[in-house]
């Protein structure tokens, strides 16, 4: 069991320098800050050798939570176990020009993944953000006329965008992919993903 009484780190006391921050009742003269310190333990080359790649620590995290995320909802379609990201590229990629209007992102997301038929609506502001502020996607000077004579912005992947999509598509565990093919439409249509 884990004694939450003791500090995880050695207690370093210092002395405070100024008073100003701290109230009469309180005791201005130390101050506890638990450090944490390092311990490495040695391994050999040929260990380090013989070990996996290893997932940057970013995307198992995020991969962990989306698999554990990943369950039927009352009898409906899993979530796909990829990042808004990965949903975005799939669909520009699976696009005739490379490019997309955001609506006709949605219109892919929803068709090859039916969880987002169903979802609340906030996965939609999750792709515009990640449009916006992911370097992975730039609009285009080109513009396409929506019902109502209302203009959109095509967008489309960068090649930084490209890397990082190869990247984390090659970092897909065997159940990720498998979880990906119960989330689709049409569980055969997993080329959509490339190389996989």
């Amino acid at each position: 069991e884990f004694d939450v009484s003791q500090p995880a780190y050695p207690v370093v006391r210092t002395a405070a320098k100024s008073t100003s921050a701290f109230t009469e009742d309180e005791d201005a003269s130390s101050v506890d800050i638990s450090l944490p310190q390092k311990m490495e333990t040695p391994k050999s080359k040929a260990v380090l050798a013989l070990q996996k790649p290893k997932v940057p620590r970013s995307l198992s995290k995020k991969l962990k939570y989306i698999l554990q995320a990943s369950t039927k909802i009352k009898g409906g379609w899993p979530r796909p176990p990829l990042n808004y990201c990965i949903l975005i590229t799939l669909a520009l990629r699976n696009s005739a020009e490379g490019s997309l209007t955001v609506q006709q992102i949605y219109q892919f997301t929803r068709q090859h993944f039916p969880f987002f038929q169903t979802a609340p609506d906030g996965w939609k502001n999750t792709i515009r953000h990640n449009l916006c502020f992911s370097s992975s996607f730039e609009k285009t000077s080109h513009f396409v006329c929506n019902e109502g004579n209302r203009k959109s912005r095509l967008w489309k992947l960068t090649p930084e965008g490209c890397r990082k999509f190869q990247e984390e598509i090659r970092a897909l565990s065997e159940e990720a992919l498998d979880l990906v093919s119960q989330s689709l439409s049409k569980p055969e249509a997993r080329d959509i993903i490339p190389g996989k």
